[in-house]
C-alpha cells in the first residue's frame, strides 16, 4: 500500500510540475510582449540565459540557430499542450474525485497521460539542449560547462542556507 501511495504522490508531483511548467512557458510568453512597457521582460530563465549566451560570444550564425530552435521546441510544446489541457485534466480529476465511488483505473489512466507528456516535454528540451550544445565550437563548450558548474554550486549553496546549513552526509 505505501509503494502505490508513493507512486501515487509522485505521479501527482511530476503531473502537476509540468502543469506549472507549461504555465511558466505562457507566462513567459505574454510578459515578453509587454518588456519594453515595465523596463523587463519575461522570466528570470530567460534572462539568465541570455546573459550565459552573451558571455559565450555567439556569431549571428549561431544566434539564428539558436533562435530556430527555441521557436521550433515552442511550436512543438504547444501542439502537444493543445489548448485547454490544463483544464480538462482538472475537470476529469475533480469528476473522478468527487464522483459516488472513486475509480482508480480511470484516475491510474489520467495520470498516465499526464505523465506521457511530461516525458515528452522532458525529451523536447534535451534535444534543445542537445541541439545548443552541438551548435557551439568547442571552446563555447568549455565555457558553457565552467559556467553551469559554478551555477550549480552557487545554487547548492542556496540550499545548505535554505535547508539548515547542516552537512546531510553524517
Amino acid at each position: 500500500m505505501k509503494k502505490i501511495l508513493s507512486v501515487l504522490s509522485l505521479g501527482l508531483a511530476l503531473a502537476f510540475g509540468g502543469v506549472a511548467m507549461a504555465e511558466g512557458d505562457r507566462s513567459a510568453e505574454r510578459h515578453s510582449d509587454h518588456s519594453s512597457e515595465r523596463g523587463h521582460g519575461g522570466n528570470g530563465q530567460h534572462h539568465m540565459m541570455k546573459r550565459m549566451f552573451s558571455k559565450l560570444d555567439l556569431s549571428e550564425d549561431q544566434q539564428t540557430a539558436i533562435r530556430d530552435l527555441k521557436e521550433q521546441m515552442h511550436a512543438d510544446m504547444v501542439a502537444l499542450r493543445g489548448d485547454s489541457e490544463r483544464s480538462d485534466f482538472r475537470d476529469q480529476m475533480k469528476t473522478i474525485v468527487q464522483a459516488e465511488t472513486f475509480d482508480e483505473d480511470a484516475f491510474r489512466e489520467l495520470l498516465a497521460v499526464k505523465q506521457a507528456k511530461k516525458i515528452e516535454v522532458g525529451v523536447m528540451k534535451a534535444k534543445m539542449k542537445n541541439g545548443v550544445w552541438n551548435i557551439l565550437n568547442t571552446e563555447q563548450q568549455a565555457k558553457m560547462t565552467e559556467m553551469m558548474e559554478s551555477r550549480g554550486e552557487r545554487h547548492g549553496k542556496r540550499q545548505m542556507r535554505r535547508h539548515g546549513g547542516g552537512d546531510f552526509n553524517k
